[in-house]
């Protein structure tokens, strides 16, 4: 559990300084593509940071509840809706969403290359 929260912890600060450049970058292109981009990235986080403590504690308990698969269904549920939220206000929106959303694995793999040399 301390190796989950020590992840936890390393992407958080990999998810806030690509968040920042995600900003920064988002804001020299177009203005409105600020907050997509960044829920993108938070709405990703988010969802991988559910994801793990639903399994861990899943795995812990031994066997598959019905509340692991209704998270499971809800969390899909909740980024389809973020992003057709963004579609129906601009199209180009749900692009910037997307390219914050996938933005989240950049931190995944600093993360992974961070603990390669461990």
């Amino acid at each position: 559990m301390d190796d989950l929260n020590n992840m936890y912890k390393k992407l958080g600060v990999f998810d806030i300084i690509l968040g920042i450049i995600l900003a920064v970058v988002s804001y020299s292109i177009n203005t409105k593509f600020i907050v997509p981009s960044v829920s993108g990235l938070f709405v990703a986080a988010a969802n991988f940071y559910i994801s793990g403590r639903v399994t861990v504690n899943t795995v812990a308990s031994g066997r598959v509840n019905v509340l692991f698969m209704i998270i499971f269904v809800l969390r899909i549920f909740i980024v389809c809706i973020i992003g057709l939220f963004f579609f129906t206000y601009n199209r180009y929106d749900l692009i910037a969403y997307l390219i914050g959303f996938i933005s989240h694995f950049v931190s995944l793999i600093l993360y992974a290359l961070s603990i390669k040399d461990k």
